[in-house]
């Protein structure tokens, strides 16, 4: 028999286990034990619990690769539903950050055929977070709406609903365009996505520019109305 304990929770995995079935722990470093018996398992594991294990610290966590987390994400879901490995791997591609908060999303968009997922950034900060995601259009909409009274806030909220959905839309379109232009240029779709997607900080910047100008444009009418003109 040959098998991997995992360090955190002992469990027995596969020699070929790159996570643990049980916790998601990363084995990748985990030494392969080959033909032990329950007994010699059982000291294995009692040697374990006795090695002081120092849980990751929340910098760490947070620093996890996103490739191992798609790496991990996949592996669990393709046993279910083998069609979405493709869709997540060119999904993650385009979205490249905060892979473990937008891909399950994605996922239960496609296969609960869901429209709404609360995303917070989007509420509080709508214009920003559309430019920062590379939708700067919805972004100049948003912020131009925001300032009529109420309306703004009827805005933000309904940003808040749908802003992870239309971020999905938006993925999609972009991966839809980067297979069409993978089999003109014969390349991967990935490498067109990696290109295109991710965030923009030059969006908020640009953002900015077109809140100036409008702001400028907004001053010169209400003077021009209240000199008479």
């Amino acid at each position: 028999m040959t098998l991997k304990i995992c360090p955190q929770c002992k469990t027995e995995n596969p020699e070929n286990a790159k996570f643990c079935q049980n916790c998601g722990f990363n084995l990748k470093e985990v030494q392969t034990f080959q033909d032990i018996s329950t007994e010699e398992t059982g000291q294995l594991q009692q040697q374990f619990s006795q090695t002081d294990y120092k849980e990751p610290t929340k910098r760490q966590s947070s620093a996890t690769n996103s490739n191992d987390f798609k790496q991990n994400y996949t592996e669990n879901l393709v046993e279910t539903n083998p069609q979405l490995e493709k869709d997540i791997d060119l999904w993650s591609a385009y979205v490249q950050t905060k892979l473990d908060y937008y891909i399950p999303k994605f996922v239960k968009f496609k296969t609960q055929d869901k429209k709404v997922s609360w995303n917070w950034p989007a509420f509080f900060f709508s214009p920003l977070w559309f430019a920062y995601r590379k939708m700067l259009w919805y972004g100049v909409l948003v912020m131009i709406l925001s300032i009529i009274p109420l309306v703004g806030l009827i805005v933000s909220i309904l940003s808040g609903i749908f802003g992870n959905y239309l971020y999905y839309r938006k993925t999609n379109e972009e991966v839809q365009k980067a297979l069409i232009q993978s089999k003109y240029l014969n390349t991967d779709p990935k490498i067109i996505l990696a290109g295109k997607g991710g965030t923009s900080v030059a969006n908020l910047f640009i953002l900015f520019g077109i809140a100036l100008i409008l702001s400028i444009v907004y001053t010169i009418f209400i003077a021009a109305l209240g000199g008479g003109y």
